[in-house]
């Protein structure tokens, strides 16, 4: 990611100034470990992930009815279905350590 700094004189509406390269840093960042199967965040894939998809199953977010997007939906699909409890299968037990990042 780019990082511009903008002059402190500067007003929203005024033209963009031109880039100085000593005012331009870049900064990146990544993830060393993603499970998409860690529901609840704690960096592993293990029953308390899987509780919390059991007890969303079938929930979904429709335009006729929309929620927030239901806790256990791991492929993005709006819906808790069996294809999420899939992808926990496949990282069950997985865990990573994002400390010291």
């Amino acid at each position: 990611m780019y990082v511009f700094e903008l002059p402190p004189d500067w007003v929203p509406g005024d033209p963009m100034p031109a880039p100085n390269p000593d005012r331009v840093r870049l900064s990146l960042s990544y993830d060393a470990c993603r499970l998409r199967a860690d529901i609840n965040g704690d960096d592993k894939v293990n029953m308390q992930d899987y509780s919390i998809l059991q007890s969303n199953f079938g929930k979904c977010s429709t335009p006729q009815q929309p929620i927030n997007l239901p806790q256990g939906d791991v492929n993005g699909d709006q819906c808790v279905t069996i294809l999420d409890f899939s992808i926990l299968s496949s990282e069950y037990n997985q865990m990573c350590s994002n400390s010291g990042l």
